[in-house]
């Protein structure tokens, strides 16, 4: 999922970036989800 203010594909390749890289800072075995405000949901 990805903002309303996203005006570009750099734009929403940056933020899934963002996304892999905080579920990959927070380990194996898990799902990850960030929500539009930036809030992690982590479930094992």
């Amino acid at each position: 999922m990805v903002s309303d203010n996203s005006k570009d594909i750099e734009d929403i390749l940056k933020q899934a970036d963002d996304a892999l890289y905080r579920g990959k800072a927070m380990g194996r075995n898990c799902i990850v989800t960030v929500d539009l405000d930036g809030t992690v949901w982590k479930s094992t």
